[in-house]
């Protein structure tokens, strides 16, 4: 057993000193384990998760991890500072709770009164809001120097999806795998907003799935979205407070990873934060398991199967049809037809749904298992409503998370009623 110092978590707990005996934390679908001396970072599935103490990192192996291939590089005034390395511990690793809402903490100092952290923490999935099992990566600065500072941040992770360490990765929802080193830019209006990484890569049955959250999650506290990403060859973004991308368009092979730069210009170039003294500044992304809707195009039909094939058609176009995953993702059968049906014996009215048309403005959906809760997602599983039964009914105003009307499209809507998936099928929303 690893004995720890005592620990101060200043900016959350004051300055309560408090010793823990190791750096792990994870409740019923992820863990986190950090680097005793080093700070180094890693996560996977938990303990008591149904595929086990799988990596969503790589070295991931529970409680017994030896982090030490992903990232946290820091920059102050041009230089870069590998987190892991450069800088002197001040905090932590503090373990502050367990289970949901639990977190790690930890901080460095450069010496002139500059603070460095970390903090991760075990939430709700921002994306879907139905399990615990997403991890907010939390990255500051605080100047306590009398000098101000231009600073950034790039966190480089190693992917690796149940031992998979060319963890397949997608921005797309599995429409396409992304092969050679690619980068997205703020400034050039192109930067996704999740993705996406599995064991097996679409159109086969992946047993885990991941899913980053970069930007415009619809719960939770919002990610900041970074000014740069970049999916590549894991041995071209893993140098010593490495900054600079991978040369674009060489290939990931079998060993990938996903990198994020805070900047403030919009690039991975130059630094645009500025902090004055006694200022900060705090970036936040997510990284856990998938809980959408796993697609391999955004325009399929569901139809209700529970088995997998992936058998070409006469003009090569695959049928496809996933299962749910170990994630508690309702998945799909995936079939090339332009016609969205919804699936009996659910009745839900209007379908094409048009608020401005629909009595009283609402979606009905009558019928309902008792205790079933009906939630509705977009093409790339984002859910924009979710409510329980009453008297076997539901509506909904056609309003997403934010207060504003859903776009007109497709999307999917689920009907659950723990722990197994009822019904699905497909709702059309047309413009007013």
């Amino acid at each position: 057993m690893r004995m720890k110092r005592c620990l101060g978590v200043l900016l959350l707990l004051g300055a309560a000193a408090l010793t823990h005996a190791q750096s792990y934390i994870e409740d019923n679908y992820v863990g986190v384990w950090l680097d005793d001396t080093t700070f180094a970072m890693d996560m996977g599935t938990s303990s008591t998760y149904p595929i086990p103490n799988k990596q969503l990192m790589y070295g991931f192996y529970g409680s017994g991890s030896s982090a030490s291939t992903s990232h946290l590089v820091f920059n102050l005034d041009g230089t870069p500072m590998d987190y892991n390395t450069a800088l002197a511990a001040t905090l932590g690793p503090a373990v502050i709770g367990s289970g949901p809402g639990a977190f790690i903490a930890t901080g460095r100092a450069n010496g002139s009164g500059v603070t460095f952290g970390a903090i991760y923490t075990l939430v709700t999935n921002v994306l879907g809001g139905l399990n615990p099992d997403m991890v907010q990566a939390k990255y500051f600065i605080l100047n306590g120097d009398v000098q101000t500072h231009s600073v950034g941040c790039r966190w480089e992770i190693d992917t690796e999806v149940n031992n998979n360490d060319g963890a397949n990765v997608s921005v797309d929802n599995g429409a396409s795998v992304i092969l050679a080193n690619t980068l997205w830019r703020a400034a050039s209006g192109n930067l996704p907003s999740d993705w996406w990484d599995y064991d097996v890569a679409p159109p086969g049955v992946a047993n885990v799935v991941g899913r980053g959250s970069v930007k415009n999650n619809p719960l939770g506290e919002a990610a900041t979205p970074p000014d740069a990403m970049e999916v590549a060859y894991w041995p071209n973004t893993d140098g010593a407070a490495q900054w600079a991308p991978a040369t674009a368009g060489g290939s990931i092979g079998s060993d990938s990873s996903v990198v994020l730069w805070w900047t403030g210009t919009g690039t991975e170039v130059g630094l645009g934060n500025s902090l004055a003294p006694g200022a900060g500044i705090t970036w936040v992304t997510y990284y856990g398991l998938n809980e959408g809707l796993l697609l391999t195009t955004p325009t399929f039909t569901p139809t209700p199967t529970s088995a997998f094939t992936a058998t070409p058609t006469p003009n090569g176009s695959p049928t496809n049809t996933p299962t749910p995953s170990p994630t508690d993702t309702p998945t799909w059968t995936l079939t090339p037809t332009g016609t969205p049906t919804p699936v009996p014996p659910l009745h839900l009215w209007p379908n094409p749904f048009n608020p401005s048309q629909a009595i009283r403005g609402t979606l009905k959906c009558a019928d309902m298992p008792e205790g079933a809760i009906l939630s509705i997602y977009t093409v790339s599983g984002e859910r924009v409503f979710s409510a329980r039964e009453t008297a076997h009914r539901v509506e909904w105003n056609g309003l997403a998370p934010n207060g504003k009307p859903a776009a007109p499209g497709i999307y999917y809507y689920v009907v659950r009623r723990e722990p197994d998936l009822e019904m699905k099928g497909v709702l059309v929303i047309q413009s007013k």
